[in-house]
């Protein structure tokens, strides 16, 4: 066996700079993205700190399955794009969380 990166899989590599916006763009045209960050979102009178870890461990798992499913069609993912692509979609599930969030809000406020 030639190890994980003849058949795809998470390999130590440098990340390719050039990786990082597609990642970006990518997760921001996920509808996954959007129905989770709604979903955990809404309800704007629930404590910040609890949101952020609620949003925060769904942006984990969601960026999990993302890197799964890159790696199921036979890429090779560097440890360090891995990571990258983790960090991305924690990120952009904290922000859009507490956007729809603060929408919620301030529409409630009326």
């Amino acid at each position: 066996r030639q190890g994980a990166a003849a058949g795809g899989g998470v390999t130590r590599t440098a990340m390719d700079p050039a990786l990082l916006p597609i990642m970006v763009r990518g997760a921001l045209a996920d509808p996954i993205l959007w129905t989770l960050a709604g979903v955990l979102g809404w309800n704007h009178r629930r404590a910040a700190r609890a949101a952020a870890g609620l949003l925060g461990c769904a942006g984990a798992v969601w960026g999990a399955i993302r890197v799964a499913v890159y790696v199921s069609f036979g890429e090779t993912v560097g440890l360090a794009n891995a990571a990258a692509m983790v960090a991305v979609c924690v990120a952009a599930m904290l922000g859009a969380g507490f956007l729809v969030r603060e929408i919620r809000r301030r529409l409630a406020g009326r």
